[in-house]
């Protein structure tokens, strides 16, 4: 039994994931388990988590705050869940983190379980990205010269010199359209 605990530690601690149950008692959730690789993903000691009731909600972001509490009920409701917010990881800067949880009931006892993954470096990677997208969208929008997308041959996308350059008041009218019949035979 020993060795099959320590197994399941060692598993559990091996994942970038944080692996966590909780009772919930009305509103007030309290962390009845948290793995020990939450000092290495969120930087906190394991205690920390049991011992100061509001321990988590305290280091959710301000600005999250009521997305996590709202998720409650219909994790409640529902049994599952899959939250994105921002965490106070221990070195006192904000992580972005993925939330999955499941709602379980047997009987009068029931428990969320669930993990936690840091997702910060994804979260910045999808963010720069669609800056770059809008940059480029402004440039392309912004253009003289006449500019359009095509799949096999129909248009996907058009910009504003495009369509005034065709006489069209609007860009998106130009969507769907065959491109190759645009051209003179």
């Amino acid at each position: 039994l020993r060795e099959t605990h320590a197994r399941l530690e060692y598993l559990l601690s091996a994942t970038a994931a944080v692996t966590y149950t909780a009772r919930v008692v009305g509103e007030a959730v309290t962390t009845t388990y948290i793995s020990p690789n939450v000092a290495d993903v969120l930087g906190w000691a394991p205690s920390r988590f049991y011992e100061e009731g509001r321990f988590w909600r305290d280091r959710v972001h301000p600005d999250d705050c009521d997305l996590v509490t709202r998720a409650l009920a219909p994790l409640l409701e529902c049994g599952q869940h899959d939250i994105r917010y921002r965490f106070l990881h221990g070195d006192g800067t904000y992580h972005w983190v993925l939330d999955s949880a499941r709602f379980y009931r047997d009987g009068e006892t029931s428990e969320i379980v669930g993990h936690v993954i840091d997702i910060t470096e994804r979260t910045r990677a999808e963010q720069a990205l669609a800056r770059s997208e809008a940059s480029f969208r402004s440039v392309i929008e912004r253009s003289p010269t006449m500019t359009f997308v095509h799949r096999d041959g129909i248009i996907v996308y058009a910009n504003r010199a495009m369509s005034d350059r065709m006489g069209l008041s609007d860009p998106s009218a130009l969507v769907g359209v065959n491109s190759l019949e645009q051209i003179h035979p």
